[in-house]
């Protein structure tokens, strides 16, 4: 399978069993920020944050097409004006769903019923860590609260500093609502009971696809109540309490692009181009950055498990209001196809993404672009040295009375800027253009040089036959 997309959209395919019948899961990831210009990021920064914010092992989709929408927000909650709180509420609201938490210092129990008074914060990590839970808690193992911590002065009963604000913890030891907005591992049992049953049963008829009770809002990863009707809208609105550093209050809307999807696949000898339907169905948020990524999911049936049927993927994003005929992205799998110039097609990114994008760097490749400019400044200062030391002799000659455009050395031509991704193709076919009247240039001067020298000694070339006079 050959993949056809720009470098500003990831994509993610899963092929999926079930009941006998094979299909295969497309996803595509889009970065965007969620203040200033409409833009969409490089797949390399969406790879970057998503490591940065979620760790290198998370998964941001399980790539499996969902029957529920869902957002999920890896964040952190800012005390007002940066100054310190005991607690205070943080909340979501996104696509007409709203969600609202309390965060409170960290406590712990002083007698079964009495806490001690919050330690004051500024900032404060929202992830499961901070939620009810703890060893042998199998909805939140990761949190605080459930069981007694040992430490270096003994041990106490702390109480999580992330709740439900109608599911307090009221005495040491009773149980609460593990609350968060990130995801939920597909072993903790609120998720793994609905991944349906695998026995003897399964095995038998089933295997190695999924369970035929299962329930396909397993793969839903987050709480459910963070869970919408599909498909998200496009410009969906969303606003953030206290989860940014300098504004209490951080609201927009998406930037309103659609996903397109295109598949080769070949049916009855023949390949058939067609377009997969794709659904906003995932938003990740990251408040405190102004970043998300977007989740577009679609899927079609293919004849082999491994989708051997599908020889080419083609992804690209579109205004939701503007989008491009079919026709379009399958000419560009054509010129992308192509064995001679296919390579500078594949740098193109307006053909696959709308054309009125910002063209400046993210910020979030600015060092590996310093990096790799090295070689670029290297060769502006042997230009400027090589600049010098020709207007030196140029002076020489004028020193003289003599013309230094006729006796002295020529002026180099001022060099041509660097090109961006986008218009490299028409500068490498420059270059090769000019190569190409070179390389002739220089077959013709070797033809007339040969011509003459055989002219002088009677020597043939080609069918000519010159006699020395």
């Amino acid at each position: 399978m050959k993949v056809i997309k720009p470098l500003k959209l990831g994509l993610l395919t899963r092929c999926l069993e079930f009941k006998g019948s094979y299909r295969m899961g497309a996803s595509v990831l889009m970065h965007v920020p969620l203040t200033g210009p409409k833009d969409l990021f490089s797949e390399v920064s969406l790879w970057k944050l998503a490591t940065e914010q979620l760790g290198a092992d998370a998964a941001i989709d399980a790539g499996v097409p969902k029957l529920s929408a869902e957002f999920l927000v890896a964040a952190r909650a800012f005390a007002p004006n940066r100054e310190a709180v005991q607690a205070c509420s943080v909340r979501v609201n996104f696509a007409g769903c709203e969600k609202t938490l309390h965060v409170c210092g960290d406590r712990e129990w002083l007698s079964k019923s009495k806490p001690s008074d919050p330690k004051p914060f500024v900032e404060m990590p929202l992830d499961w860590s901070k939620a009810f839970g703890g060893v042998g808690f199998a909805d939140n193992p990761a949190g605080k609260g459930a069981t007694p911590i040992k430490s270096s002065d003994g041990e106490f009963f702390p109480l999580p500093n992330v709740t439900y604000p109608e599911h307090h913890v009221y005495s040491q030891g009773s149980p609460s609502l593990p609350a968060g907005f990130g995801p939920i591992d597909q072993v903790w049992p609120q998720r793994a009971r609905r991944a349906g049953t695998y026995d003897d049963i399964w095995f038998k008829r089933d295997y190695p696809g999924y369970a035929a009770d299962i329930d396909w809002n397993f793969f839903n990863l987050a709480p459910q109540d963070q869970w919408l009707t599909l498909p998200l809208p496009a410009d969906a609105a969303f606003a953030f309490d206290n989860m940014h550093q300098k504004h209490p209050r951080l609201q927009g809307q998406l930037p309103g692009f659609a996903a397109r999807c295109f598949i080769n696949q070949r049916s009855g000898g023949a390949l058939k181009f067609k377009e997969l339907t794709m659904q906003l169905g995932t938003v990740w948020f990251f408040p405190h950055l102004e970043r998300a990524i977007l989740i577009y999911q679609g899927y079609c049936n293919i004849a082999e498990e491994d989708a051997a049927d599908i020889e080419h993927v083609v992804i690209a994003a579109d205004h939701v209001a503007q989008p491009r005929a079919a026709a379009h992205f399958y000419d560009v799998l054509a010129r992308r196809l192509d064995k001679e110039t296919g390579f500078m097609e594949a740098l193109k990114d307006s053909d696959l993404v709308p054309a009125d994008l910002p063209t400046g760097m993210d910020a979030d490749l600015e060092a590996d672009h310093v990096m790799f400019s090295g070689e670029g400044l290297l060769r502006a200062n042997l230009n400027r040295k090589h600049l010098r030391e020709v207007l030196a002799a140029r002076a020489e000659v004028a020193s003289h009375g003599l013309d230094p455009d006729a006796h002295g050395p020529p002026l180099p031509e001022p060099e041509d800027p660097a090109p961006d991704l986008e218009h490299l193709p028409q500068a490498i076919e420059r270059l090769m253009a000019k190569a190409k009247a070179q390389r002739e240039a220089a077959e013709l001067s070797r033809d007339e040089t040969m011509a003459a020298t055989a002219k002088h000694t009677g020597r043939r070339v080609g069918n000519r036959r010159y006699v020395l006079l």
